[in-house]
């Protein structure tokens, strides 16, 4: 016979009872395994426990959508937070790129200014009044001017030399040259002394001019009248043969005579004419042109202790270093015009004395 159902055993009440001790407890939701080994019949019992274990399933289910609504709004607000962090990160960001474009372009504008004004104030420096020579411009046409009376010397020389009756080249005879020296003396040189002798008709309009040394210098003296002077210190040409006399031996040996002279002659008669050269005015310098001679005065004016020497070293100390190098190149070059010109001085100088020692040693054979 079948035992009544709510008798149970020791062993099976008890598992029973922690059964229900467990179900008691908040969170604990047993499987419902065979635990007990028999099942209470109860209805009282069964519907109580029921309840009970739907109480707590529905607080269970409870707490899980609170735990589950306060993860989510937590999940929510950390995602927010993340995204006004990002923003918040993106916009400083951006605007930490913005500052860092505004400043080196800045930096860049700045440094280009800066740039430009060094190159204005280099450009002030160098070629500003400081960072020029002294009158610049004044001084550069004066030294041009310089330099084209010197570069004229040999061409008026040559010109010089084309009146002189002795010149290399000349079919002048000897009579004719002696003609030519006296008429010209007469009508134009003749001294008062000379004229209240009788030796003229009448005092020349430059008393002897053409024998005195101070017309090779005189810049007011006519070159007929220099040449003048030049032809009485050389003297007459020798006479060359005609063409019927240069094809005997004898008019050779007067031919030879004669051009011999002429070599003799010819160095005494170029430094004669670059001499006179140095006190004309060459006529295609145009207006303002200067002898060479008053080129040099001018410059030595400035540069050798002249009116203007203080002048000159007065606007040396407002110059720089650039302006001082302009003005040292300045007197460079004009140091080797300088000795240029004096080169060509002692050239003529040791071809005299070469054309004498020839000379002297031909005499001498």
């Amino acid at each position: 016979m079948r035992r009544p159902s709510w008798h149970l055993t020791a062993r099976g009440s008890l598992a029973c009872l922690l059964v229900a001790g467990a179900m008691l407890i908040p969170g604990v939701r047993p499987a419902r395994a065979a635990v007990c080994t028999y099942v209470v019949a109860d209805p009282l019992w069964q519907g109580y426990m029921t309840t009970t274990g739907q109480a707590l399933n529905a607080e269970f289910d409870a707490g899980k959508a609170s735990v589950i609504g306060a993860m989510t709004v937590g999940f929510a607000r950390m995602t927010s937070a993340i995204r006004v962090d990002a923003s918040q990160s993106s916009l400083n960001a951006g605007q930490t790129s913005t500052a860092a474009v505004q400043a080196q372009q800045a930096y860049a504008d700045a440094m280009a200014q800066q740039l430009v004004s060094e190159q204005i104030l280099r450009a002030q420096a160098d070629y500003g009044p400081a960072g020029q020579s002294v009158d610049a411009c004044g001084s550069a046409f004066r030294l041009a001017a310089a330099a084209r009376a010197l570069d004229g010397i040999p061409t008026q020389a040559a010109a010089l030399l084309a009146g002189v009756h002795a010149a290399p080249g000349s079919t002048m005879t000897g009579q004719a040259a002696f003609a030519a020296r006296l008429e010209q003396h007469r009508t134009a040189n003749c001294s008062p002394s000379e004229a209240a002798a009788g030796l003229c008709a009448s005092a020349g309009a430059r008393p002897s001019a053409d024998v005195r040394a101070a017309t090779l210098f005189d810049p007011a003296a006519n070159a007929a009248t220099v040449a003048g002077w030049i032809n009485n210190v050389a003297g007459d040409p020798l006479s060359k043969p005609d063409a019927a006399d240069a094809a005997r031996p004898e008019g050779v040996i007067r031919l030879a005579k004669a051009v011999r002279a002429e070599a003799l002659r010819s160095p005494a008669l170029v430094s004669l004419a670059a001499i006179r050269a140095q006190n004309v005015v060459d006529p295609a310098g145009g207006a303002g042109a200067l002898s060479p001679a008053q080129a040099l005065d001018g410059i030595l004016a400035t540069y050798g202790g002249g009116p203007g020497y203080e002048a000159w070293h007065g606007e040396l100390a407002t110059k720089n270093t650039h302006g001082l190098l302009q003005e040292l190149n300045k007197l460079s070059a004009l140091r080797l015009k300088l000795r240029a010109v004096r080169s060509d001085s002692n050239t003529r100088t040791a071809v005299i004395w070469a054309a004498l020692l020839a000379a002297e040693a031909d005499g001498a054979r």
